[in-house]
């Protein structure tokens, strides 16, 4: 089976790279009908003129984080029919939910909210098979977007696991070292980690080291500053190569959505996936969606989300205690290995590709 990758994906996107190189060790051959232009539809046109052929058997568009997918979709949708094959569409992300219910950014009554309310719909529709990354994430698009309920299935987001396994551990004696790694984000409640930090400075073993940028990361830098905190330090975004090295130096892993929306409470985050793959004792939050995969006390611990007060005590609780912290790494890193590895993630999206041929 030969699958195309089509439109104007981010190649280097984890998302995309996990399910390319799972599909690859499943034996499925990938091709690309990459797309330069976004925005421009007739610009696409001229560009698939170029490179298109019908070598394949299904076409596959990555519907996250864009705002002109719908174009891909369109052009897709077009060409699966002329030439009979199947569509497939990876949706990890609503812009309805989070540009109109959650943040705003367009009134609920606008005609923009009801335009993008329509192609939220149609996009599931036009598809034959539409993947998502949690369970909690397909009830919504069922109640929100009219999906059907038989073609939308889950496949987890993984690790790349190609770079995220595990390695020799080489802590600082002196140092007992917390973790966190990922998009400073409204919805990633970062804010919360930093309150965690000032209730443990009396610490004066306990630092809090974070990777990564985005558009509170000056705010989360004041915050520091003006509580003075000297056991925090930024990093700012690292290589992704080299990403793993960074976390590795922690004795615990912080994964969760630390902040109180509606994003947290359906996805289960790439850096869940990491820490399991790194076989590192990870704390998450109790959301509706990371009770599809872990388990309190049994390969994660769980503090209460949006409670600095509670994410505070998982990590005294963790500190003080070494024999849980190597349970829940053991235990998560088996966890992965059984259920979220390239190599299953892999072959759970071929089962649902090989379905549209059964039927």
């Amino acid at each position: 089976m030969k699958i195309a990758f089509f439109g104007s994906y981010n190649k280097n996107y984890a998302r995309n790279l996990i399910l390319r190189e799972s599909l690859r060790q499943n034996n499925i051959e990938i091709i690309d009908f990459y797309l330069k232009s976004e925005r421009n539809i007739f610009r696409k046109i001229i560009e698939l003129f170029k490179i298109y052929n019908n070598n394949y058997d299904i076409l596959f568009i990555t519907d996250n984080f864009r705002k002109f997918t719908f174009y891909d979709i369109l052009l897709a949708k077009f060409l699966s029919i002329i030439n009979r094959k199947k569509l497939v569409i990876d949706k990890i992300i609503s812009l309805y939910v989070s540009g109109v219910i959650e943040y705003k950014h367009y009134k609920k009554d606008s005609w923009k909210s009801l335009m993008i309310h329509l192609i939220e719909i149609f996009s599931l529709k036009l598809a034959n098979l539409v993947i998502t990354d949690t369970m909690s994430r397909r009830k919504l698009f069922i109640k929100f977007f009219n999906g059907n309920p038989k073609k939308i299935k889950r496949v987890f987001l993984g690790s790349y696991d190609k770079i995220f396994y595990p390695r020799p551990k080489n802590n600082n004696k002196n140092k007992f070292i917390i973790t966190y790694y990922g998009s400073f984000a409204p919805w990633m409640g970062i804010e919360n980690i930093i309150k965690a930090a000032n209730y443990l400075k009396d610490y004066e073993d306990i630092y809090f080291e974070l990777i990564g940028d985005g558009p509170t990361f000056n705010k989360i830098n004041k915050m520091i500053m003006d509580l003075k905190l000297n056991n925090v330090k930024l990093y700012g975004r690292v290589p992704f190569k080299i990403l793993p090295d960074y976390i590795n130096k922690g004795n615990i892993m912080l994964a969760g959505h630390f902040g109180q929306t509606i994003k947290a409470q359906i996805t289960i985050g790439n850096k869940v996936f990491d820490g399991l793959a790194l076989k590192m004792p990870i704390i998450v939050t109790n959301t509706i969606a990371i009770k599809e995969l872990l388990t309190d006390r049994v390969n994660c611990l769980i503090s209460k989300i949006d409670d600095p007060i509670s994410l505070k005590e998982k990590i005294v609780e963790l500190y003080e205690n070494k024999s849980l912290r190597d349970k829940i790494a053991i235990n998560g890193y088996k966890l992965f290995k059984e259920k979220c590895s390239m190599q299953i993630i892999g072959k759970n999206f071929k089962k649902y590709l090989f379905s549209l041929y059964e039927k």
